[in-house]
């Protein structure tokens, strides 16, 4: 990238250079001796006098191109509102001296200058020429660049894709070796069993034959299987063991004992809504075209909010009602909101603003058709307590101050690993566990999804999460194109059997809307940027404190806020 950068930088300063020579057509002499000749003529008319001054300007405006590669070769003068090329007819006493270019013999190397009583011609044609020879020169020259370019990075290519995949072929063939050896050792001892059964069993026929070729086959792919797991997955562990488990978790191995909640079949979404958490019309209009700001209510109806929300997800709030866990969810509610901290921005506000925007986007893909209640449910539990016991700073400020919680979780996800900690804590009390009515290979899938989408709202994830949403949809490319045709039966079942795909699609909604501040109206985005800027700046100021590097957009001397 780096070369390719210097060959682009490069080009881009030639190809001016090539062009230096080539400017007469807005040169300003060529317009200003229009301008003093037709003054001079001018001047004529109005006073007639003796020509001498005007001949006089003639052999300066001729002696002035007389080394240069254009010039003059004609003069003409309006008369009666045209112009006439012989001047000794129009003026009397007019002298033109003889010039030392000559009219060219292509009209577009013709430039024609006019102002008021004159007409001047001057040729282009050397400079027309030398313009061809330097645009020559110059795709000669970028070609030149381009191929030495080319060269430098084929010895690159070389040493680091070439030379690696020789090896890997050859690995390649010395397996296959082993392999196509042992599949003509198979059917040699076949032979040689049969050899021996001739006294005693009659010829085998036609299908003993066909089930040998079939044992062989198989033994065949088994080695394969069992090379690549060697020689492949091994290898690729020791040197890369992040990139190998991310490997094994696309692996498809089946989960035992993984009891999950039936998909609802519906024609529709449950339409029948619970208003009991007294949340005005207007406000669940603003709910729906994302303008209610949760920053400026009252604790009270943040926590009303958040109940309707959590009771009125069309893909779960039937399967609510019928539990019958409203006092159980309201407690829920108090309690994660008081452990939420009174930052300027991760407090429960934000948690209950992923919580909405979670709760729109279930709305948009038709959830109730492709994830069941208990998903769904457990997917909105997470979105409330995703940054519950926020600290107001950044992860890797706790690691730079070497914080207790730095220490307690390796430097790895401080916060995520937090906010997962406090949430269970408190689902871990009976009044305020809302999870305690599902079966226990329920509770278990679900504790794993909340984790593992908390976990996934850590930034240092995010290209890694975009991978691997990528190949879960590669491998689920039909499913989800029917999907978006209103088909999503395929696409259901593929994710309830794809346990890892289906937590990377959780996870992806509820990633994006706790990023989700750009999409929202300007008023609320300013806001949330300006609350958002307001903490970074706090932290800003604690870094200065400490005398430790000042992260990015956290010096409040240095960065801008948004008006």
């Amino acid at each position: 990238a780096t070369r390719v950068a210097f060959l682009c930088v490069g080009i881009v300063i030639m190809i001016p250079l090539f062009g230096t020579f080539v400017y007469p057509v807005a040169e300003d002499s060529l317009l200003s001796w229009a301008i003093l000749l037709s003054n001079d003529i001018d001047a004529y008319y109005t006073n007639a006098t003796t020509t001498s001054w005007i001949n006089s300007e003639l052999r300066r405006f001729v002696e002035f191109y007389q080394n240069m590669m254009y010039g003059p070769f004609g003069l003409c003068i309006r008369d009666n509102g045209s112009f006439v090329c012989s001047p000794g007819g129009t003026i009397p006493g007019l002298q033109l001296p003889s010039m030392d270019f000559s009219q060219p013999r292509r009209a577009a190397s013709i430039a024609e200058v006019e102002y008021k009583h004159v007409l001047l011609l001057y040729t282009l044609e050397v400079v027309r020429q030398s313009e061809a020879i330097s645009n020559l020169c110059l795709m000669f020259s970028v070609l030149l660049i381009m191929l030495l370019t080319c060269f430098v990075m084929n010895s690159s290519v070389n040493s680091v894709v070439l030379k690696p995949l020789t090896r890997v072929v050859g690995v390649l063939r010395q397996h296959c070796a082993e392999i196509m050896k042992m599949t003509f050792e198979i059917p040699h001892e076949a032979e040689e069993k049969a050899g021996r059964k001739t006294s005693k069993d009659p010829p085998s026929n036609a299908d003993e034959n066909k089930e040998q070729e079939v044992e062989m086959l198989e033994k065949v792919l088994v080695k394969i299987v069992h090379i690549f797991e060697t020689a492949v997955l091994k290898t690729r562990r020791s040197n890369n063991e992040e990139e190998a488990m991310f490997l094994d978790n696309f692996a498809g191995v089946e989960e035992d004992n993984q009891t999950q909640a039936p998909i609802m079949t519906l024609q529709g979404a449950d339409q029948s809504e619970d208003h009991s958490a007294g949340v005005s019309a207007e406000m669940r209009k603003q709910l729906e075209n994302r303008s209610l700001n949760f920053f400026e209510e009252s604790e009270e109806m943040q926590r009303r909010v958040a109940l309707y929300v959590m009771t009125n997800t069309r893909s779960c709030r039937r399967w609510v009602r019928r539990q019958g866990m409203q006092e159980t969810l309201i407690k829920f509610i108090a309690v994660i909101q008081s452990k939420y901290q009174a930052n300027p921005f991760h407090n429960f506000g934000h948690g209950l603003d992923v919580l909405s925007e979670v709760r729109l986007y279930l709305h948009s893909i038709k959830s109730y058709t492709i994830f069941s209640e208990v998903t769904v449910f457990w997917l909105l539990v997470a979105a409330l307590g995703h940054d519950v016991s926020h600290l107001g700073v950044n992860n890797q400020f706790l690691v730079e101050t070497s914080h207790a919680l730095a220490l307690k979780y390796n430097d790895k996800s401080v916060l995520e690993n937090l906010h997962c900690s406090t949430l269970f804590e408190v689902l871990s009390d009976a009044s305020t566990n809302v999870l305690k009515v599902l079966e226990k290979a329920d509770y278990k899938v679900a504790r794993a999804g909340i984790v593992e989408v908390i976990l996934g709202t850590d930034m240092v994830r995010h290209s890694e999460d975009i991978k691997a949403l990528s190949i879960a949809y590669t491998v689920h490319q039909e499913a989800f194109a029917a999907a978006a045709q209103e088909h999503p039966q395929e696409l259901s079942k593929a994710l309830q059997e794809d346990s890892k795909a289906r937590v990377k699609v959780l996870g992806s909604l509820l990633h994006t809307a706790d990023i989700s501040n750009p999409m929202k109206p300007w008023d609320i985005c300013a806001f949330l940027a300006d609350r958002c800027l307001e903490e970074f700046f706090a932290q800003g100021d604690q870094e200065k404190e400490l005398g430790i590097p000042v992260q990015m957009l956290n010096d409040r001397e240095k960065v801008n806020r948004c008006t």
